[in-house]
Order: structure tokens, then sequence, then C-alpha cells
């Protein structure tokens, strides 16, 4: 699905999900083997940009589109949700400064679902939000 999003964003046509269905920007002046493979891989389009959707709506940038996302926490420590093997992962990495390796890593949560890993990972951000709040 990376390579699909990419290749139809890099042609002008960026995706977005919109209630269950791929709306295309440039729609018209879609390559007819483009739409082809967007038709083929529908479903899997829909659920990837669904994904992407929701990580834009708390606030996190999309690493990789539909399988890695990531949130500034603080100058030194970011979070992450991302797919992997087995289902899906959110954890927080905190980093020394001038340091590529991150000093410490904290599983925020781990789940079988998107949803359900998205609905702890949203909480954290939350979490983090009030406190930056609260002490000013």
């Amino acid at each position: 699905m990376i390579d699909l999003i990419s290749k139809s964003n890099s042609m002008g046509h960026e995706l977005e999900e919109e209630s269950g269905h791929i709306k295309i920007e440039n729609a018209a002046s879609l390559p007819d083997d483009l739409k082809a493979e967007l038709i083929q891989h529908k479903a899997e389009l829909v659920e990837s940009l669904k994904r992407d959707k929701q990580i834009r709506s708390i606030g996190a940038q999309i690493g990789i589109p539909g399988m890695l996302y990531a949130w500034t926490v603080s100058h030194s420590s970011a979070a992450y949700m991302e797919e992997t093997a087995t289902g899906w992962i959110a954890y927080r990495e905190s980093y020394v400064p001038g340091k590529r390796k991150a000093n410490s890593c904290k599983v925020i949560c781990e789940g079988n679902t998107f949803d359900y890993v998205f609905t702890q990972y949203e909480k954290y951000i939350a979490y983090v939000n009030k406190m930056r709040r609260q002490n000013g």
C-alpha cells in the first residue's frame, strides 16, 4: 500500500478516505493503470487511509502511510505507533541530545488491532498534553 499511496501522491493524485470511499485529487487525469491498481487494492487502501486520518486528528505525524506514526513528546522524546508482524505497538523513546541511539524506551501499549492501540496512544498524548498545561 505504501508504494501505491506514494506513487499516487508523486503523480499529483493525493488520496484521502471519505466515508469508506477513496477521494482522489485530480481524478480526471488519473492514468488507467493507476486507476486499476487503486480499484484492485481499494479495501486495503481505505483502511490505511482511515488510520492516517485518525492519526492526524490527534496531532501525530505520518512516518509511513498506514504503518508508522510519530508524535513529539519533548525536545528529547518521541512517541511512536507502528504495525508489527503480530499487531500494533505504541512506545515512547527518549534520547540524550547529540546521540542517535535512544537511552530509554517505554511500551505504552501492544495489541492485535489498530483501534485498541490507537485508543491507548491517544490517551497517552492527551495525558502528556494535560501535564504540559498544568505545568505551564
